[in-house]
């Protein structure tokens, strides 16, 4: 089998065929298959290795010569994978494929065995959380900068799972309460989270039921004032209120499990450097154990302020239960916009443009201010914004722009028309006074008009304007990354049609052939194995997973091994055709040929009659002269060659014989 494998490194699709011709497949099914079975039951070790080294030979031959006629290798392996998952031993879980690109530009696809380590974590919460956010989180400006951001997020994937066996190592059974699960873990069951997040609008719905039913909740129930721990009393509420402690103390207990949970997976440490001793420092104590408790204290800030939103629900839930303060419940209603996904694209529509967004609320608080001097000299009390006009001072009028002139245009009072009562001027002839109090209500009006169009149309429609377009731009990013999904494989970054158009399974090519995940399974396989040990695929393989851009060159771009296969199957049908239709194209040439050189032959032989018949005539003509009688009796055939020869030697016999 080494042998074998070994011959298989090079992928040579002539030498899979001879051993396809050569081995004897059923053969190796059925060892294969008594490998594999003692391997998954319990009988690890050599079995699970020889397993492993059946599965890569077969598969290669069977991936190989998969659209080859006549071979049923493929249809084989279909059948023993479908039967083993149908008896709980699915293959998926031994054997893992990738496809890699070598220095000549060669595609190559590797077979490795799957660590324990992603057998066994690999369906963790924590695991499954950070792969959602290498997804969606990935850049993908291009096809190489999203390869290479995805190795970044690689190692912290790697990272997560290794944390989870080692707290699975410390923690044991208590595993399952902060992030890990159990053998009896339920699917249909919420997490913890979930569960908070339900027992918090089971809370507020109660709180608001309350406050519907009594007149005065917060002071004639005494469940809500602080009465909870009155115990010496003794209990004096009915059974609904029990239900509702017993609710609050769950509450309570989620919430630490949560914020448990999140500091002990807390990813925001692990890339963190310590703070290192001068080289004149290094030998004394002191100051080492100083920088040691420095840099334990710098982690704990670290994970504290990743799991700060965790550890505001928990202190709130406590305080909550504690003083009795139910509506402190409210916030943790919050906790909806953190776990769905489009809710936070709705508040980063704000957050993204928020200098904008702030430097343009900036510009409408000193204009409201321009505008409130203007209302506190000449129009005191004399229009109001959304039924309010105190406008006494210039604070006040300031606020009261403030709080509602950004929406709600003027509201003159009266008769509602623009009439202001602008100070008189002494001394003036009663035709100024006039116009003066003309040109009062021109500039009330401009006034007016100004505040409406910069006010109430312009600073408003700009701060709305710039969320509405944010949104738009993050929804239309969200939509691409979505159609990247589902229509593009991430690896090759070919889409969908192609795969359809040459009759291949998109669905089959990401989930077996370009796997994303299994490259992170090929870099946990290769660490957790000794370099001495590697074959040639994995010695290559370990010296690309060193650095992003080595992993761009490893990973096939624009080329699929099922693509080339069809592609060269193609070729070789279309090859197959030309052939046949040269060899038809030659025999017509040959017939062609043979009708030629048959109607040379007959042409010649005519070409000689004719010459015959010439030299007859001529002969005849000079034969007889111009004393002949016209009647001749008959004139006997021209006579051969020879015998013309003949005659003319002899001296005698004339060619006619006349009457």
């Amino acid at each position: 089998l080494r042998l074998l494998l070994a011959l298989l490194e090079g992928q040579q699709e002539a030498l899979i065929a001879l051993m396809q011709d050569t081995l004897d497949t059923d053969v190796l099914m059925q060892n294969m298959d008594n490998a594999y079975r003692r391997a998954r039951r319990g009988a690890r070790g050599s079995f699970e290795s020889l397993s492993v080294k059946y599965l890569t030979l077969l598969s290669s031959i069977a991936s190989a010569l998969e659209h080859v006629e006549g071979v049923s290798v493929d249809d084989q392996m279909e059948a023993w994978n479908t039967d083993m998952a149908k008896e709980g031993f699915p293959t998926s879980q031994l054997v893992a494929s990738i496809e890699i690109a070598g220095d000549d530009g060669r595609i190559q696809q590797v077979y490795f065995q799957v660590p324990d380590l992603i057998v066994t974590y690999w369906s963790y919460p924590e695991v499954t959380k950070a792969r959602n956010e290498i997804v969606y989180g990935v850049k993908r400006e291009s096809p190489e900068e999203k390869i290479a951001d995805f190795y970044v997020r690689m190692q912290g994937l790697i990272e997560v799972v290794k944390r989870q066996q080692r707290l699975r190592s410390r923690l044991w059974i208590f595993h399952a309460f902060v992030g890990g699960q159990s053998k009896l873990q339920l699917s249909f069951v919420p997490t913890a989270r979930n569960m908070l997040l339900i027992l918090t609008f089971i809370l507020n719905g109660h709180l608001m039921w309350k406050s519907y039913r009594e007149d005065l909740p917060w002071v004639t129930d005494s469940f809500y004032t602080g009465e909870v721990f009155d115990w010496e009393e003794g209990p004096e509420w009915s059974r609904g209120n029990w239900g509702i402690v017993g609710l609050r103390v769950a509450h309570g207990a989620l919430a630490l499990s949560v914020l448990l949970t999140g500091v002990l997976n807390s990813s925001a440490a692990d890339s963190l450097e310590g703070v290192k001793p001068f080289e004149f420092l290094e030998g004394v104590y002191p100051v080492l154990w100083c920088l040691g408790a420095l840099n334990w204290v710098r982690r704990v800030g670290v994970v504290l302020y990743d799991v700060l939103w965790l550890f505001i629900m928990a202190g709130l839930s406590g305080l909550a239960f504690v003083q009795g303060v139910p509506w402190l419940y409210a916030v943790h209603v919050v906790d909806v916009v953190v776990q769905v996904r489009l809710m936070q694209v709705v508040i980063q529509s704000i957050t993204r443009n928020g200098d904008k967004i702030f430097v343009t609320l900036l510009l409408s608080v000193v204009i409201l201010y321009l505008y409130s001097v203007i209302a506190y000299l000449y129009f005191q009390n004399q229009y109001s914004l959304d039924d309010h006009s105190d406008c006494g001072t210039l604070v006040t009028c300031w606020k009261l722009h403030i709080d509602y002139g950004l929406v709600n245009p003027l509201s003159w009072i009266g008769d509602g028309s623009i009439n202001p009562d602008l100070p008189r001027i002494p001394g003036v002839s009663p035709e100024v006074a006039r116009w003066w109090e003309i040109a009062g209500i021109g500039l009330a009006t401009a006034y007016n008009l100004s505040y409406v169009l910069l006010v109430n149309l312009v600073l408003a429609a700009v701060v709305s304007g710039l969320i509405i377009d944010t949104f738009s731009e993050m929804r239309a990013e969200q939509d691409a990354i979505e159609e990247d999904i589902r229509e593009r494989c991430f690896i090759c970054s070919i889409d969908r049609d192609t795969f359809e158009s040459s009759e291949i399974d998109f669905h089959e090519h990401i989930k077996d052939e370009h796997n994303m995940w299994k490259y992170v399974w090929l870099q946990v396989y290769l660490d957790s194995r000794d370099p001495l040990t590697y074959n040639g695929p994995e010695q290559y393989a370990s010296t690309r997973l060193g650095s992003k851009q080595d992993f761009s060159k490893l990973v096939p771009h624009k080329r699929s091994l099922s693509l080339m296969r069809r592609e060269g199957a193609a070729k070789d049908g279309e090859q197959e055709v030309v052939e046949r239709l040269a060899e038809r194209v030659e025999a017509l040439e040959r017939q062609i040929v043979g009708f030629a050189e048959k109607a040379s032959s007959a042409n010649a032989r005519v070409e000689a009659t004719l010459n015959k018949l010439q030299r007859a005539v001529l002969q005849l003509t000079s034969r007889v002269g111009p004393d002949t009688p016209a009647r001749v009796r008959r004139a006997p055939p021209p006579p051969d060659d020879d015998e013309a020869e003949v005659g003319g030697r002899g001296g005698g016999g004339g060619g006619c014989e006349a009457l």
